[in-house]
């Protein structure tokens, strides 16, 4: 009986080990990414002649400029070779191509290469970025409702695995970016596809798109060009290296931050020349008030005790009821990554929006497009049970 027991086991752990390997085999090869990354050589892409392509020429301009990716326009359709048509249908979709004898192809509505949202987002799927929403430990950020997604939408709104998406590495879920479409999108009978946890308080921008952000360029760099770099990641804040000439010396760094590290936030301009930028959060609360009329504002709050801080908006006057992208806002980023999007609040506030209490240091930054803009917050370090892990 004995016997038979120890050799059950043995059967066992020959079918569980072999199991694992397949996983992994899979995991694997699914992280793999289309080879469009030739070293020297240019990676083409095609677009239909009616489409409108100065933009997609603008944005595989940019890609090639922060990553190690060498696109390059063709005139003539691709075939027998990897590489990114774009043609225009009656639906939006994305062939994904891992062959470097198969070109990836992109099927757009014709009016959806005019916008900048749509287009980057499918220009991000062919170059198989997860979508935001799609992130591994997503739930603290949205909570997706499946069975209000066309089943035709669902492979966009499925959590990947860690393994899927190590490319994403040091990064943080992006309200900002792209890659994170509005709970409409796919959607069953226009019932939300999502609700949304963390940023409860964001308020979008009625007009404008969207661009690739910092992170979305990162996050290229990181499934391509890993391979070629050569040098230790030594950037502060959430900066990265491009394997490029431009950055031979300097790093590449977010919004807000400069300095060859990125080890310093940007200088106050016009009305804010002359304001404090540093600021140091203790256990009691302090409070700062300003006013201006034009320019741009950084502060930076530091936990004294290396806490998390905690940031109430008490007073907010921005006179830009209608939410424009070209008027004032306030951006608080609160989270460790400061590469990540932080809380855009865009409308005026006459009673106080405690914030999320996610990191040891918190970046704010008021702009005020000439118009009389009145800010004041408080802070302080985030009690123990107040205080929140990111």
């Amino acid at each position: 009986m004995k016997i038979l027991v120890v050799i059950f086991s043995i059967l066992l752990f020959i079918i569980q080990d072999t199991v694992k390997g397949e996983s992994q085999k899979s995991a694997a090869k699914s992280i793999t990414p289309p080879p469009y990354y030739q070293g020297s050589e240019k990676t083409y892409y095609y677009y239909n002649p009616e489409v409108s392509g100065f933009l997609v020429d603008f944005i595989f301009r940019r890609i090639n400029r922060f990553t190690c990716l060498k696109f390059a326009k063709q005139a003539t359709k691709i075939e027998g070779k990897i590489g990114i048509n774009f043609e225009i249908s009656d639906e939006n979709k994305v062939e994904l191509s891992r062959e470097v004898d198969t070109p990836t192809n992109v099927s757009l509505k014709k009016e959806d290469y005019k916008n900048g949202t749509v287009l980057r987002l499918y220009i991000g799927l062919a170059l198989d970025m997860v979508t935001e929403v799609g992130r591994p430990n997503r739930e603290k950020d949205v909570t997706v409702n499946m069975s209000n997604v066309d089943d035709k939408y669902k492979e966009y709104y499925q959590e990947k695995s860690q393994e899927e998406t190590a490319y994403l590495k040091d990064t943080e879920f992006d309200f900002k970016s792209p890659m994170f479409f509005s709970s409409e999108f796919g959607s069953k009978e226009n019932k939300p596809t999502y609700d949304v946890k963390l940023y409860k308080d964001y308020e979008y921008f009625s007009n404008g798109f969207k661009i690739f952000r910092h992170n979305d360029f990162k996050h290229f760099f990181y499934y391509y060009c890993l391979n070629v770099e050569t040098e230790t990641n030594t950037c502060k804040n959430g900066g990265y290296k491009p394997s490029t000439e431009e950055f031979k010396l300097n790093c590449k760094c977010p919004d807000y931050f400069t300095g060859s590290n990125c080890e310093k936030i940007l200088p106050n301009y016009k009305d804010c020349k002359d304001k404090q930028q540093d600021f140091t959060a203790e256990k009691d609360t302090k409070n700062y008030e300003l006013n201006i009329t034009s320019g741009t504002c950084y502060f930076k709050i530091s936990s004294k005790n290396k806490k998390n801080v905690s940031i109430t908006i008490e007073k907010l006057e921005l006179n830009n009821p209608e939410c424009l992208t070209y008027e004032s806002n306030l951006e608080v980023l609160v989270r460790n990554d400061k590469g990540a999007a932080g809380i855009n609040l865009c409308q005026d506030k006459k009673e106080s929006t405690k914030l999320p209490s996610l990191s040891k240091e918190v970046i704010i930054v008021l702009n005020s497009q000439k118009k009389a803009a009145n800010l004041k917050f408080s802070y302080q370090d985030a009690p123990e049970q107040g205080s929140e892990n990111s």
